[in-house]
Order: structure tokens, then sequence, then C-alpha cells
């Protein structure tokens, strides 16, 4: 309870300050998130002569690949979003987001980013603009400005949640030491 409050207290007073700080949101590999369905390999299914269809005992071509490359990661996903506390009470603040992401939805086919980019994970390690948006209890983050699915944070117990994925999040607030511009 302590380490909640002492976060709080920092986010609320850095407020004045205008610090830079990380909140690196993770959720980690668990038995919970390996067994949601849009996580779980699909079997292949063919159509039989009553016109059903009767699943087969092998998976859709590059599905256990996905599910074992996040079956044996540590790191579901992680998002590191950087932001200037000085913007918390903004409108539409811009903040900068890095995703790790090593579980992926198993699709219909052959999931969509392996078939096309030759990888499930495309947007590992690059950062994204968001906007941020708060509430007296959240803050939320979204790429899109219809904020339809944001990742938000709680801002008393810094729990993530991304309503996508349905997966809740621990987050941690890390300063940031600014560097000289070196351009």
């Amino acid at each position: 309870m302590k380490k909640y409050s002492i976060l709080t207290v920092l986010l609320i007073c850095s407020f004045a300050n205008a610090d830079v700080k990380d909140l690196v949101c993770t959720a980690n590999v668990s038995d919970e998130i390996l067994n949601l369905s849009w996580i779980k390999p699909k079997k292949e299914r063919e159509l039989n002569d009553d016109y059903e269809y009767v699943e087969l005992d092998k998976y859709e071509e590059g599905h256990m690949e996905v599910y074992n490359h996040c079956k044996s990661s540590e790191i579901a996903w992680q998002y590191s979003i950087r932001l200037e506390t000085n913007d918390i009470g903004k409108e539409d603040a811009n903040v900068e987001n890095s995703i790790i992401q090593n579980c992926a939805a198993a699709m219909d086919g052959e999931p969509m980013f392996v078939k096309v980019y030759g990888t499930a994970f495309r947007d590992d390690g690059k950062t994204k603009s968001f906007l941020m948006r708060t509430t007296p209890s959240y803050l939320l983050f979204s790429q899109y400005d219809h904020f339809n699915n944001p990742f938000q944070v709680d801002r008393k117990t810094l729990v993530g949640f991304d309503n996508q994925k349905d997966v809740a999040f621990e987050c941690v607030l890390n300063d940031v030491e600014e560097q000289e511009n070196i351009l």
C-alpha cells in the first residue's frame, strides 16, 4: 500500500515541477493469458459430408509458433509511455508509447502479421505518438483521437487495463534523465 501511495504522491508533486516520466505497464504471461480464447491456437477444420465443420487434430499454420512464443516469454505485453507531468490534465496531450508484445491473437488462416510482415510482432520497440486524456481517477491513452478503447491507468493504484485485450497491467512510474540536445 505504501508503494502505491508514494507513487501517487510523486505523480501529484511532479505535476508542479513538470518532469518527464516513463509509465511502464506490464502484463506478465500467466495461465489466465494463455487461456484467453483469442490467444489459444486454433485447430484446422474441414467440412464433412453432412456440411458440418469438424475440428482436425492439427493446428492452423503459424498458430502454434505464435502461441509457443507467448508461452515461453516472461512478458505478454508491456507499454512504456513517456509523458510530461505538466501535460496531465490537458486535453489530448501528446505522449510517446513503445510496445513489447510477445502474445498475439490466433486468427483464422495464417496469422495476419506472420502472413503479411513475416512476424506477428511488427510494432515491437517502435515509438508511436499517443494521446493522453485525464479524468479525476484515470489517465487514458489512445493511438486514435476517438478514444473508444483507451488504455487506462488508475491514478491512485497505478493499475492499468487494456479493454481490447481484457487484461490488467501493473504499472510503475520512473524518472527519466533528460540529456542535452545533441542535434
